[in-house]
């Protein structure tokens, strides 16, 4: 069966990569069924690309059972599934992390995606083929900084899918997860910090990952693609979250104030970097941890002038980043008001900030 012929169901194709995919699949000549729950956007998906439609909550078992049904109805078989349907949210952080917004990142990064998954089996072991996608995330590989629940969700995704596979297997069916690293879609807006117009040029399009899993599709039925992991060619560790270095501390300090605050974590500062609490015009601060030289030269009493050099092999930009908020947590601990990190200069291999505060 070639793409053309095949019926793909798309959840989540209001926006981003599930859109692109169903436009991709409908331009292949496939009859898609696009579901999400925002009308408006899927009868603008059918106006552009010529695809049906169901209005669903990804959420709701019942839901995902009914699109099912009906598609079924309509066309006597689903061959494909493509589950882009995802979520995040501003209060990632443990600290502010709640089980209600624990509860709502896995309905619908996992749960949804079960729920679809349980849908449409029954009528792809009939046909004795199916081929499903679930489009996870870099982060359910490498912890970053996307949040607890957002991580636990995706890796949650990556058990299912294979799981899926290992048990349906006889039955033709297959499973290939797509984890694409940065993607400029809706779900930045999610962000604390928005990512640079600059970093948003180098980032994946939702149009890479429709075209990947198209790709996949067209492959004959005797293989099995198990995971595609998708990079960016142009972002580096530093830029992994898809901040300039400038938002990044910004971020990073706002995020971690209530940390800061903490008895145990002003403890931790005390036994390992007890030099950090120097202040004063004519101290100086020297650490070394894990290969890597610290020095800081006060350039007044209330201004710091801090360098950093790093042994390529310990990711630098990382190295730097960490350094640098445990900088920014000596300035709290000190009791200034106001703390604030200014980067002067950066190199692969080094950085150079200006931090100053108020008392």
């Amino acid at each position: 069966m070639t793409v053309g012929d095949s019926i793909a169901l798309v959840i989540g194709a209001s926006s981003g990569m599930g859109r692109a995919t169903a436009v991709q699949f409908a331009r292949e000549g496939a009859k898609v069924v696009a579901v999400a729950r925002r009308r408006d956007r899927l009868e603008e998906l059918q106006a552009q690309a010529g695809v049906g439609f169901e209005v669903a909550d990804a959420t709701d078992p019942d839901a995902m059972q009914r699109v099912a049904d009906r598609t079924i109805q309509r066309f006597g078989r689903i061959d494909i599934l493509v589950y882009a349907t995802g979520t995040n949210t501003p209060d990632r952080a443990l600290t502010r992390l709640t089980p209600e917004v624990w509860n709502h990142l896995i309905n619908v990064n996992l749960n949804g995606a079960y729920y679809a998954t349980r849908a449409v089996l029954p009528v792809m072991r009939a046909h004795k083929e199916g081929l499903i996608f679930y489009i996870s995330s870099r982060s359910a590989t490498a912890a970053d900084e996307s949040g607890a629940a957002y991580q636990a969700s995706k890796r949650g995704m990556h058990g299912l899918a294979h799981a899926v596979r290992l048990e349906e297997r006889d039955n033709g069916i297959r499973t290939c997860l797509v984890a694409p690293a940065l993607t400029d879609t809706e779900i930045l807006e999610h962000r604390l910090v928005k990512p640079s117009a600059e970093t948003l040029a180098k980032a994946l399009q939702p149009e890479d990952i429709a075209e990947t899993i198209l790709y996949i599709a067209k492959m004959p039925a005797r293989t099995w693609v198990p995971e595609v992991h998708l990079a960016c060619l142009m972002l580096g560790h530093i830029d992994h979250l898809g901040l300039s270095d400038q938002q990044y501390l910004d971020w990073a300090y706002q995020r971690n104030r209530e940390l800061l605050q903490q008895p145990l974590f002003k403890l931790l500062m005390l036994v390992v970097s007890p030099a950090m609490l120097l202040r004063g015009a004519g101290s100086r601060f020297e650490s070394f941890h894990l290969g890597t030289s610290v020095s800081a030269l006060p350039k007044s009493e209330r201004e710091w002038t801090l360098m950093m050099t790093f042994r390529p092999h310990l990711f630098p930009s990382l190295v730097l980043r960490g350094y640098t908020m445990a900088f920014v947590a000596a300035m709290e601990l000190t009791g200034a008001k106001q703390v604030r990190c200014e980067l002067v200069t950066s190199q692969p291999d080094s950085g150079v900030f200006r931090v100053g505060w108020q008392a």
